[in-house]
């Protein structure tokens, strides 16, 4: 076949030509050029194929390999495997930036890069910001921010957004009224992840009755109250019920929530928040991002509606919202501790004293499954409640033990 590359190709071999398609410096566009001067945040926006993975890549090679190497570095990316995936053993991951000589060890079991000048770079996954709490960093370089499921959980204080300073997504307005009146930029900055569950729990969840919304509803209903007020995000769900629009969801919406269809519900709800986003002034400044929250915010909740048992019907209590009715794992569990009972108590009434202290401990243990199951089964939060219809095959199997210790009594 005739030789189609240049000449100047045509003259390397294939050690010249892997060094020269991995030398950088050619190919670099200028849009993925460090930014010149003192700098300590660079962004890289551009759509798929812009070359953000190569270009941060390189950027990671060339600060490592720098004198003095800059480490260690922190690798972050949506999630653990995407970062191992793409910033590391990808084409244009890290790996495949190096040649060969120079390539770092990479050790997957610790999540680690060592290059041979001593510098380290440690892969993190943004699903798990907590860890990244304690370890000290000289750099870091972080994909795809934009698909980070915890984008909100950092401190902003942006000129446009009329909450001011925020921590976790919880406002300098929340943070005087549950923690320090007199709270500063500085407080909210310093805010403690515990102090923003407590607010969250507090302001949010409880307020809206979420553990007695359907699973999936009290997702969509939660994120909406945070996002865009307790009160709007209620009447909007009241509004999509067709109930009374009072902003307080206790009995008749909670009752009709039940009973309605949760992903029908669910998608009635995001439509009606991303539709008053839109109408709002700032909608031109922080749409985009609004827009994809609304999105996951849908996806996740109708998942979590879709792998959700269909919950018993409740009955009113005065005073006390609705009462999850006895589901069938209840029952069983309650045929299960009458089936031990039964068997025992023929058994002594039988006069029988074979190896009786090891009987009565047994009827202990199966009795103290039985009732942690009845205990889980009338917690209130949804996830709890679908959680305790799922012990079934464990009241099956403590039957079958009931059966058998009743076997060897009679044999």
């Amino acid at each position: 076949m005739p030789d189609n590359r240049p000449a100047f190709l045509a003259r390397l071999n294939e050690e010249q030509i892997e060094t020269f398609t991995q030398c950088w410096e050619f190919f670099v566009h200028a849009h993925q050029q460090p930014p010149p001067g003192i700098w300590t945040t660079w962004l890289v926006l551009g759509g798929r194929g812009a070359g953000k993975t190569r270009t941060g890549a390189e950027w990671v090679r060339g600060t490592s390999r720098g004198g003095p190497a800059v480490s260690p570095i922190a690798l972050v990316g949506e999630t653990e495997h995407d970062a191992r995936e793409v910033m590391v053993e990808g084409v244009s991951g890290l790996l495949g930036a190096h040649q060969r000589m120079e390539r770092p060890n990479w050790i997957p079991s610790r999540r680690r890069l060592e290059w041979p000048n001593g510098a380290v770079a440690q892969v993190f996954s943004a699903e798990d910001p907590e860890s990244l709490r304690g370890p000290q960093f000289a750099a870091a370089w972080c994909d795809e921010l934009a698909k980070w499921r915890h984008a909100e959980s950092s401190y902003t204080n942006h000129p446009s957004d009329p909450g001011g300073p925020t921590n976790f997504g919880i406002t300098i307005e929340d943070y005087r009224r549950y923690v320090k009146p007199d709270a500063t930029a500085a407080d909210v900055k310093a805010m403690k992840v515990e102090e923003a569950k407590a607010i969250y729990k507090a302001r949010y969840w409880d307020a809206m009755h979420c553990d007695e919304l359907p699973v999936g509803v009290d997702y969509a209903v939660f994120d909406f109250g945070v996002n865009s007020g307790v009160s709007r995000a209620a009447k909007v769900l009241q509004r999509t019920l067709d109930v009374a629009a009072d902003g307080i969801i206790c009995g008749e919406t909670l009752k009709a929530a039940i009973a309605a269809d949760p992903k029908t519900l669910i998608a009635s709800i995001c439509d009606e928040r991303l539709s008053f986003l839109k109408r709002l002034k700032t909608w031109p400044v922080f749409g985009t991002g609004w827009g994809r929250r609304v999105s996951k915010v849908r996806t996740t909740a109708i998942a979590m509606a879709s792998q959700a048992r269909p919950a018993a019907k409740s009955m009113p209590i005065a005073g006390k919202g609705f009462a999850p009715a006895r589901t069938p794992a209840r029952g069983r569990i309650a045929g299960a501790i009458a089936s031990i009972g039964t068997v025992l108590a023929g058994w002594s009434g039988a006069g029988n004293t074979f190896n009786k202290e090891n009987i009565m401990a047994t009827f202990v243990l199966l009795l103290a499954a039985a009732l942690g199951g009845y205990i889980a089964s009338i917690f209130t939060w949804p996830r709890l409640r679908q959680a305790a219809v799922g012990i079934d095959n464990e009241i099956d199997d403590l039957k079958a033990k009931a059966r058998a210790l009743e076997t060897r009594l009679k044999g």
